[in-house]
C-alpha cells in the first residue's frame, strides 16, 4: 500500500487479488440464485459453499485475467471491480429463478380462481408468502431441477462467466444493454410461462361460473352459496391433480412439452440456463447487442 492511495501486487499477491474477486462474485450468485439464497442455509453452510465455488472457478479466473503492465489500483478501481463482480453474480442468480417465479405466479393466479387467495403459506425458499398451489408446483419445480443436475449446469455457467466475462473487462455500458435484454425476455417469459399454466384453471372455473349461473337462473330458491364455492374449489383441486404430470413433463421435457410449449420441447428449465447462457455471451466485451 503506497501512502495510503494505491496498490502495488505482486506476482504472489495478484493470485489472492484475483481470488477475492471470485469470492465476490460468488457472493453475489448465492444471494439472488435459487435454493442457495434461502434463510433455510445456514450462514456457515453458504461461506463454505461460497469458497468451494470460488476454488472451483478460481482456475478459469486466473488463466483469463489479464494484468496490464504498469497498471496501478487506487481505492476507487477495486470498488468499482467488486461492485462489476456482485453485479455480475447477482444478474446470473436472478435470471436463473425466472421459471420458479413463473410458477409461484400460476399458483397465485389459481389460488385466486379456485378460492385459496387468503391461504398463503411460507416458502422456505425464498422466505416469502406465496400461495398453497404455487409452493407445490415451485416445490416440483425444484425437485425436477435437481433430478436434472441443472445445479451442476448452473455451475458450470458460473465457471464460464469467468471465460466470456474475464475480471476487470467488463464495461457497464454492454453489461446494461445485456441485462436489459435478458430481463425482458425472461419477464416475458415468465408472465408466458405463468399464464400458460394457470390457463385451465381458469377456463374450469368460468365453466363453473357458467354452469352456478344457469343453476341460479333455472332454480332461484336453492342458495348458491351452499354448492358454489364448494364445486369451484373440487374442480380446481381436480384441475391440478390431473395437469400436475404434464407440468412435469413440461419442466423436464417430455410427451407433453410439445404440446404446452413448441419451442421448448427439452424443457422449460434447461431452456432457461440455455437463455441465461446465451445472456452471458451477450454480456461479453466486444459483442454487440442487436435489437
Amino acid at each position: 500500500m503506497g501512502s495510503g492511495e494505491f496498490v502495488y501486487l505482486d506476482s504472489v499477491l495478484m493470485g489472492y487479488f484475483v481470488f477475492g474477486l471470485v469470492l465476490v462474485r460468488m457472493s453475489g450468485f448465492m444471494l439472488s440464485a435459487q435454493f442457495f439464497s434461502s434463510q433455510l442455509i445456514s450462514l456457515k453452510a453458504k461461506v463454505g459453499f461460497v469458497i468451494f465455488l470460488a476454488i472451483v472457478c478460481f482456475p478459469t479466473a486466473s488463466a483469463t485475467f489479464v494484468w496490464p503492465e504498469g497498471k496501478v489500483l487506487n481505492a476507487p478501481d477495486i470498488i468499482l471491480l467488486a461492485v462489476e463482480e456482485v453485479a455480475i453474480g447477482l444478474v446470473i442468480g436472478l435470471l436463473s429463478t425466472v421459471i420458479f417465479d413463473g410458477l409461484q405466479l400460476a399458483g397465485q393466479i389459481a389460488s385466486q380462481q379456485i378460492g385459496f387467495a387468503m391461504a398463503n403459506v411460507v416458502d422456505p425458499l425464498s422466505n416469502l408468502n406465496v400461495s398453497i398451489i404455487g409452493m407445490l408446483w415451485s416445490q416440483i419445480a425444484a425437485l425436477v431441477f435437481l433430478l436434472l443436475n441443472l445445479h451442476l449446469y448452473l455451475i458450470w455457467l458460473l465457471d464460464r462467466t469467468f471465460e466470456y466475462i474475464s475480471i476487470g473487462t467488463l464495461a457497464f455500458n454492454p453489461f446494461l444493454l445485456a441485462c436489459l435484454e435478458g430481463l425482458e425476455d425472461q419477464t416475458q417469459n415468465l408472465f408466458i410461462f405463468g399464464l400458460q399454466v394457470s390457463m385451465p384453471i381458469i377456463v374450469i372455473t368460468l365453466l363453473s361460473n357458467v354452469i352456478i349461473g344457469f343453476i341460479t337462473r333455472t332454480m332461484p330458491q336453492m342458495n348458491i352459496m351452499v354448492f358454489g364455492m364448494p364445486l369451484r374449489i373440487v374442480l380446481g383441486l381436480l384441475a391440478v391433480t390431473f395437469m400436475t404430470p404434464g407440468l412435469v413433463d413440461v419442466l423436464a421435457g417430455g410427451e407433453m412439452s410439445d404440446i404446452w410449449m413448441t419451442d421448448n420441447v427439452d424443457g422449460v428449465l434447461r431452456n432457461m440456463l440455455e437463455h441465461l447462457a446465451e445472456t452471458i455471451y451477450i454480456m461479453t466485451p466486444g459483442v454487440v447487442v442487436n435489437h
